[in-house]
């Protein structure tokens, strides 16, 4: 029985801007211009964290808990649940770019890897940078277990390489374990897509074959990730616990991919199939929820769904939604500081509360607007095509040959 694939090159048009992001391609209209439904979604799961952290977060959380149990108790316990957003429509986007992989004549893992991370971890530097000062900063005026102690160099440089969690350190900014899963999904995309490349090329099969294979193997690992890893909580610092949700995302978009509607409808039932059984031998919401996400993304490419906003809004839309990871870098420093000028002033009425957790939420966007501007937009740039980043990446290769290349030497001379 011949393969189906899923995959369609025409669908992995898309433009790129900072963090590796897709946004609307206007010049060239379908199909990237359906991706403000991902704008959308990104732009309402990067509010839904910020208010998570601040019904979570020192005295303004305490005072709100106070007045308003119902909301602060679904925002803190349910709220968490947003990252499931990024998680989807972050497989989603890679599968959009694998075609695009593929394409590269020479190998493209540890060059995609290195310029991924210089996307992620040089605006997160500044960011932490941040953080630290905003941490320094409210220890002098308040003391609340959400304040991070001041750090050692060796806590610094664990999160700078994105191993603090699994190196057990103390997280110095909120939300700073989710860089280090996106980052580790994203080399497990590029591993398998890069293991399915060469295994082609020496086949002497086709680059088709080598994205169908791709396609099987994180498809594979989704199922995986969904019967065995994300059932056990002590996978939760490894990219195996999330790949369900981010291979969810990745194999919506292989499957509604088909240019017929029936067949693409056919791939996505498999696909929510495999999903409902993995629900039913242990239901967990936040699956529960990236299924519900990725129905609405694979609906919508299937339907071939038209702009739902004017020009105007859209070009507003695709603004704010790419700044949402800066928001999400530089959001916990400001909540501190609102933190302490709540403490401070001696507030604990509901409306003053409720009116000062949203004015510093306003405060976390215009820093975030301001951050992606001047720190998040350039530096990333840097890192997609700046020169020290290629060299980094040649440099790794040449010596990962050397290294191959020196054991093979070594072993005959033993063999011999």
């Amino acid at each position: 029985m011949r393969f189906i694939p899923f995959f369609k090159p025409e669908m992995a048009r898309a433009q790129k801007i900072s963090g590796g992001q897709c946004v609307i391609d206007t010049a060239r209209g379908s199909p990237a211009s359906r991706l403000w439904l991902i704008d959308l979604l990104k732009l309402l799961a990067a509010n839904v964290i910020v208010f998570h952290h601040l019904s979570a977060y020192g005295p303004i959380s305490e005072a709100l808990a106070i007045h308003w149990p119902q909301l602060i108790s679904w925002l803190f316990n349910e709220g968490r649940m947003a990252v499931q957003v990024f998680l989807v429509t972050g497989g989603y986007l890679a599968a959009r770019g694998v075609s695009g992989w593929f394409n590269k004549k020479m190998p493209f893992a540890v060059q995609a890897m290195a310029q991924r991370y210089g996307r992620l971890v040089l605006p997160y530097m500044v960011a932490l940078i941040l953080a630290m000062v905003g941490s320094a900063m409210a220890r002098l005026w308040m003391s609340d277990p959400a304040i991070p102690a001041e750090p050692s160099w060796a806590q610094v440089v664990s999160h700078a390489l994105l191993l603090q969690n699994i190196l057990g350190d103390s997280a110095l900014s909120a939300g700073v374990w989710y860089i280090a899963i996106d980052f580790q999904l994203f080399c497990v995309m590029v591993l398998v897509a890069s293991l399915a490349q060469t295994l082609a090329r020496r086949g002497g099969f086709s680059l088709q074959a080598g994205l169908r294979l791709t396609q099987m193997l994180v498809v594979g690992l989704m199922a995986a990730s969904l019967f065995y890893f994300n059932r056990d909580s002590a996978w939760d610092m490894w990219a195996l616990y999330f790949l369900g949700s981010y291979g969810l995302g990745a194999a919506v978009f292989w499957a509604a991919g088909s240019r017929r509607p029936w067949l693409a409808m056919t791939l996505l039932a498999l696909v929510v199939l495999v999903v409902l059984v993995a629900l039913w031998v242990e239901y967990r919401p936040r699956i529960a929820l990236a299924l519900c996400v990725a129905l609405l993304l694979g609906s919508g490419q299937i339907l071939r769904s038209s702009r739902a906003f004017s020009a105007g809004w859209l070009q507003a839309l695709v603004r704010w939604s790419s700044a949402s990871y800066a928001l999400f870098l530089v959001h916990f420093p400001i909540c501190l500081l609102g933190n302490v000028v709540f403490d401070q002033m001696g507030w604990d009425g509901a409306e003053v509360s409720l009116l000062v957790s949203i004015l510093t939420w306003a405060a976390s966007w215009v820093v975030a607007l301001i951050f992606h501007r001047r720190v998040e937009q350039p530096l990333s740039a840097w890192a997609s095509g700046g020169w020290a980043m290629n060299q980094a990446a040649h440099g790794l290769v040449d010596w990962a040959r050397s290294s191959r290349d020196w054991l093979r030497l070594s072993w005959q001379r033993l063999s011999a």
